[in-house]
Parts: structure tokens; sequence; C-alpha cells
């Protein structure tokens, strides 16, 4: 199961412990659940997670 279903199936349990130990385990605590989830699926395709979540946003703030 990939990163990104861990975290939505959590999410969806209301497994709120699991999600925080997911997002700290991937540097992403704290972030909105839409920046954690772009991030985790960053980490599915074999990248960084937390420079994931930081292209989404830049991608966010300065639309191409």
């Amino acid at each position: 199961m990939s990163l990104v279903e861990r975290y939505v199936n959590a999410m969806k349990r209301g497994d709120t412990d699991h999600c925080i130990e997911i997002e700290m385990a991937h540097g992403l605590f704290g972030y909105p659940p839409e920046i954690v989830s772009a991030g985790l699926a960053a980490a599915d395709a074999g990248g960084d997670a937390y420079l994931g979540a930081l292209d989404y946003i830049d991608n966010m703030e300065n639309p191409a």
C-alpha cells in the first residue's frame, strides 16, 4: 500500500495518531493534508516527501 493510501485511510478512520506518525516520519508534520498528500505522492514516486511538498507549494504560488 502506498504512503498516500495509508495516509488517506488513516484520515478516513479518524486515526489522527497514525496520520501524525506518517507526517512526522516524512518531515511533513504541521502541513495541511493537501500538501502532505502531495509530499507523500512524491515519496511514493521515489522522491523526497519534503521536497515534493515544497514543489507543490511553489506551484500553487507560481503556476506555470
